[in-house]
């Protein structure tokens, strides 16, 4: 996880537009700074150019009980799977405008670099949607952050980011339809129900994070492999030198269709994980391509994940 933040020269000085300097977090949260690239440095909507990181405002200001506060420990909890870094703001464990003190910080939440600033905007208010613990005002991709000085910065690391996590589109959306039965495939429309949601969050787990382990994704349908691989680097399981790389650890994802893979063909050294993108109609191919990896040789646990985990 990595970005860059650009910084003013000044701290707490809400009228100026200015963010010339490019800092690593830890440094910039001293400063005003913005999470955002802006045409010569000037913040504002028509200026902006690009950014791979939305930030976020939790103040606490749903509840007065403390019970209810969201800290860095529940923050956890929430973003499991989610990579971000947070910060405590400058108001941070300080009474202010008659309240009680309360945990306030940002979180900064890395996201597929954009060149759209209303789109940028469109995943900053699904974020507050989805968790209206965070402020709901200043939703825009001009938004600017005043600087503090904070004893520690959170970095947690996850196998998704925020923008797979939640759901941009708009709800009244109308689902396009290429047949009555799609198998694996996910449709446009279907909202939070999108191969990057699901099929994104189990294949980067289990087959693309630092550590992840190589993983082995089953389909049926052409249109099913078409859409896993426009969406991951993967490798389908064809000829010889396809299986002895795969044995070798040499493929992170593989993909294979349950008629290629019968009797006799061992994967079992490769990998011990395989998802299941869309079920086959055959217990036949369904077994024996679960046999390719449950056999003899196979030294680690079989992890199976399912069609329905991922549509």
């Amino acid at each position: 996880m990595f970005f860059v933040l650009q910084t003013a020269n000044v701290t707490a000085d809400a009228k100026n537009c200015v963010y010339p300097n490019r800092k690593e977090l830890k440094d910039a949260v001293r400063f005003d700074h913005v999470c955002g690239v802006f045409k010569k440095d000037y913040r504002n909507i028509s200026n902006f150019l690009k950014s791979n990181v939305i930030v976020m405002d939790c103040d606490n200001d749903h509840s007065d009980d403390p019970a209810e506060w969201i800290t860095f420990e529940k923050l956890e909890t929430r973003f499991d799977e989610v990579s971000y870094a947070a910060a405590p703001s400058r108001n941070h464990m300080k009474e202010k405008d008659g309240r009680v003190a309360r945990p306030k910080f940002h979180v900064y939440f890395p996201i597929e670099e954009t060149e759209d600033a209303e789109h940028y905007a469109t995943v900053k208010r699904a974020i507050q949607k989805a968790y209206p613990f965070f402020d709901d005002n200043a939703l825009d991709a001009a938004r600017f952050i005043f600087g503090s000085d904070p004893d520690e910065v959170v970095w947690h690391e996850g196998w998704v980011t925020i923008d797979e996590e939640v759901d941009p589109e708009p709800e009244d959306e109308e689902p396009e339809t290429r047949s009555s039965y799609t198998g694996g495939a996910i449709m446009k429309g279907t909202r939070n129900k999108t191969l990057s949601h699901f099929a994104g969050r189990a294949l980067k787990r289990f087959g693309e994070t630092e550590n992840g382990k190589p993983v082995l994704v089953a389909y049926w349908y052409q249109y099913d492999a078409e859409r896993i691989k426009s969406r991951f680097d993967v490798r389908e399981i064809k000829t010889p030198k396809d299986i002895a790389d795969w044995n070798n650890g040499e493929i992170p994802v593989a993909i294979i269709h349950p008629a290629s893979a019968g009797h006799g063909l061992n994967l079992q050294t490769g990998g011990s994980t395989l998802i299941w993108f869309g079920l086959t109609w055959s217990l036949e191919l369904y077994q024996q391509t679960n046999a390719r990896l449950h056999r003899q040789g196979q030294y680690f646990g079989i992890s199976g994940r399912y069609g329905r985990l991922l549509n």
